[in-house]
């Protein structure tokens, strides 16, 4: 038995991505030109209106996957409440950020590059959490383990968080969508757009050791699906096989050392095998 269903899924959502980004890069043609304020508050306005539909139907089609998931365990699926769509704060945050290489010429990368990744997390953070939330709201009360299933050519951080095991990444009942965060959001930009001392936030970290298998990047397209019963679950537990032997391969670098910390695996991980 093969994925091919979760495959369909993914190649859903690469779909939404696609129509996403067009009607991004088109807001960006408009506020090129803009001060970055001015270029902000247009952001603020258009990126809800534009994202929270291609969200919904995310999360529509990952809601449709553990359906089918479900009805090949021979079980009924429970009730799916869909992802929660974008909140403003998370919304104003994002575009402060955005607009940065408005400010910073120097850094490596643009407006519209900074919101190609963001969608992209944004419509593959739908499928996720609606998946898990349909899960953790299973009235039957069983734990359930997700396995990370990446694309094909994901980066080195995707590959190695691929390779764990289910029973080492997350479990529905404690960490699947309940990680409680610290950290700052902090852009390095004020309201006007202008540069702030003391730097750019790192971000909401989640707490605990489970928060290295909930990890996902800007325009990462990993899925997080459930391991239950039927035909497909063989086949998603399977898919991990090839990530763990690159981890293996990884272990030893060059000069037969063993290597223990997850850094200088993932830095052999990516001098082995081309990936990023």
């Amino acid at each position: 038995m093969t994925v091919a269903i979760v495959e369909d899924h993914r190649t859903d959502l690469n779909a939404l991505r696609k129509l996403a980004l067009s009607d991004l890069a088109a807001v960006v043609a408009v506020v090129r030109g803009f001060e970055p304020a001015e270029a902000r508050e247009v952001l603020k306005e258009a990126i809800p209106d534009l994202m929270d539909p291609f969200m919904g139907a995310a999360s529509d089609s990952a809601a449709v996957l553990l359906e089918e998931l479900y009805a090949q365990a021979g079980r009924r699926a429970p009730t799916i409440a869909p992802a929660p769509l974008l909140e403003p704060a998370r919304v104003d945050s994002l575009a402060r950020w955005a607009v940065t290489p408005m400010v910073d010429e120097a850094l490596d990368s643009s407006v519209l590059s900074r919101l190609t990744g963001a969608a992209t997390r944004m419509i593959f953070d739908s499928s996720r959490t609606t998946m898990q939330n349909g899960i953790t709201r299973n009235p039957t009360g069983t734990q359930v383990m997700f396995q990370r299933m990446p694309r094909a050519d994901c980066c080195a951080f995707c590959g190695m968080l691929a390779s764990r095991p289910a029973y080492m990444a997350y479990r529905s009942e404690s960490t699947a969508s309940q990680v409680v965060g610290r950290g700052s959001t902090r852009t390095g930009l004020d309201a006007d757009g202008n540069r702030l001392s003391g730097g750019v936030g790192g971000g909401i970290k989640a707490r605990g050791t489970q928060a290295i298998s909930e990890n996902y990047h800007d325009d990462c397209r990993c899925l997080a699906v459930p391991i239950l019963r039927g035909p497909a679950a063989d086949a998603i537990q399977a898919s991990r096989e090839k990530f763990e032997l690159m981890y293996q391969q990884s272990m030893t670098d060059e000069n037969g050392n063993r290597l223990s910390r997850p850094a200088d695996i993932l830095a052999e991980w990516r001098r082995l095998h081309g990936t990023k």
